[in-house]
């Protein structure tokens, strides 16, 4: 990782953007009640955009996107985003995280993509292909999220 840290700024409309790739899939954003987005950056420039999803009812934080320019791909700052996932999911009390694996550029295979998560410690869901989950150790499990309410990739 390079010597700038990186900063999270949390977003409440896409106008927060100057970037017009990051401002273009900002406004694929619904702005639902449970929806926790921000922008990330690094040494002041704009690199990527975060989305999460908190389900109270179910204890667990959905990653919705984590999208980083492709200049930022391969840095090491995939991690750095996972681990910023888990403090928002711990500052909700969630007892884990899950996410879809679905590549965001065509040049990503799926399973190069699943053996990244798998890496940063997400298991696979044995009931849903590509659907992963990483609990957290501070809380009890009650629910598996794939039996939650949580959305269904499309």
């Amino acid at each position: 990782m390079e010597k700038h840290p990186l900063e999270f700024v949390s977003l409440t409309s896409a106008k927060q953007i100057r970037s017009r790739e990051l401002r273009r899939r900002a406004k694929t954003f619904p702005g639902r009640s449970i929806d926790i987005r921000y922008l990330v950056r690094r040494g002041g420039k704009e690199i990527g955009l975060l989305w999460y999803m908190v389900f109270p009812h179910d204890k667990f934080l959905k990653v919705h996107e984590m999208y980083l320019l492709k200049q930022y791909r391969g840095r090491g700052i995939g991690p750095h985003l996972i681990k910023h996932a888990e403090q928002l999911a711990t500052d909700h009390a969630c007892h884990g995280l899950t996410l879809s694996a679905v590549p965001l550029d065509r040049r990503i295979h799926i399973g190069r993509l699943c053996a990244w998560y798998e890496k940063q410690g997400f298991v696979e869901s044995d009931r849903e292909r590509h659907i992963f989950n990483r609990f957290l150790a501070q809380a009890p499990l009650t629910t598996r999220p794939e039996e939650s309410t949580l959305e269904k990739p499309q």
